[in-house]
């Protein structure tokens, strides 16, 4: 296996409906092998719609005020865009993305993972931007 991050995400449905995101995160590092992290979605508790044409709204349960650093990368861990925003108070927000890039672009059809990190969390999604 390649060095790098790779990532997979289950969806579990409950008996009662209710659906859960687990991302399972594996870090592959030179001479150490495979570090895996299991990372429930703590800081993401859905996202929509997903597919996404133009469109996506994060619900994000923020545990304090602050900053919050949102960025958008391709599976391969380019950079697409990065931005900031201000959470003014604790608990559920809605943030939404316009699915463009750093310079205003609508990114191409494809998967993407959306990173959301502030002052001791972190948490990131993977989304598909379809043409329809």
């Amino acid at each position: 296996m390649a060095l790098g991050t790779y990532f997979c995400e289950m969806f579990i449905e409950d008996i009662a409906g209710m659906m859960v995101t687990v991302v399972i995160e594996m870090d592959v590092i030179p001479d150490m092998g495979i570090a895996d992290a299991i990372t429930a979605s703590k800081v993401i508790t859905s996202y929509y719609p997903n597919p996404f044409t133009n469109e996506l709204y994060l619900c994000v349960r923020a545990p304090g005020a602050g900053d919050l650093q949102l960025s958008v990368y391709s599976l391969s861990g380019n950079l697409f865009h990065s931005w900031n925003e201000r959470i003014a108070w604790p608990g559920e927000q809605t943030i939404r993305w316009d699915g463009m890039d750093k310079n205003g672009n609508m990114l191409p059809v494809g998967i993407y993972i959306i990173q959301i990190s502030g002052k001791g969390f972190s948490d990131r999604v993977k989304v598909l931007r379809s043409a329809n």
